[in-house]
């Protein structure tokens, strides 16, 4: 599954660099983990035994990390409503 992102959204990812970017579903409350391509494509080839459940663990555990590493959620502002990812970013 692919969409397109707000010209905001795009500004988000590329200032993040290498790092995770979260998004937040305001109607779930669910977060999301936006990765780079190559970044997740290494998380996939690191070992042929992985189950997407054990690469989303590693993820998780990642997230956990960051996070205690004082990198609080900073919402970005709302995107326009229908678009996919309606807020984006994690200060850190």
């Amino acid at each position: 599954m692919s969409f397109e992102l707000t010209d905001e959204q795009l500004h988000e990812l590329d200032s993040a660099g290498d790092k995770p970017v979260y998004a937040l579903s305001s109607a779930s409350k669910r977060e999301y983990v936006v990765l780079p391509i190559d970044l997740f494509t290494r998380l996939c080839a690191s070992s042929d035994t992985l189950t997407m459940a054990e690469v989303g663990e590693l993820v998780n555990q990642n997230m956990r990390e960051y996070d205690e590493a004082g990198c609080d959620f900073t919402p970005a502002p709302a995107a326009a409503p229908g678009a996919a990812g309606s807020r984006l970013g994690r200060g850190g």
